[in-house]
């Protein structure tokens, strides 16, 4: 449900974008969200705001009030209530978080089987907790 609200999102920019540069003014890619019962907080509408900036086109000026929609969308995600499915709780995709977790699968895997040769992780299959 929520990749179907944001595609319908993302053809209505489509058709706003005159110039095909992805790009659209912010106020009117957060009118359309708000449309679409797409509600994020005025701190994610910020950050989003920041991270899905548009560069400015060569001898276009500034593009400060505009931004990448297709950046954007792909920063919006929505978390469903276990409890009630129909519930959706939209918000934006952290990052971090990902290469955060990757990282610390690395870190827990090279301490979990320490050292770097054959057999360590026999070792650790042996031993008794």
């Amino acid at each position: 449900m929520a990749d179907k609200t944001k595609l319908t999102i993302k053809k209505l920019l489509k058709k706003i974008d005159s110039d095909s540069s992805c790009t659209v003014k912010f106020e009117v890619f957060a009118n359309l969200l708000e449309l679409h019962q797409v509600k994020l907080s005025p701190s994610d509408l910020k950050k989003l705001r920041l991270e899905s900036r548009a560069q400015p086109k060569v001898g276009c000026g500034d593009a400060s009030d505009s931004i990448n929609f297709k950046v954007a969308l792909r920063l919006i995600d929505v978390q469903t209530d276990a409890l009630d499915p129909s519930q959706k709780n939209w918000c934006l995709k952290n990052a971090n978080a990902t290469a955060f977790s990757i990282h610390d699968s690395a870190s827990m895997a090279s301490s979990a089987f320490p050292g770097n040769h054959r057999g360590s992780r026999k070792n650790f299959e042996s031993r008794d907790f």
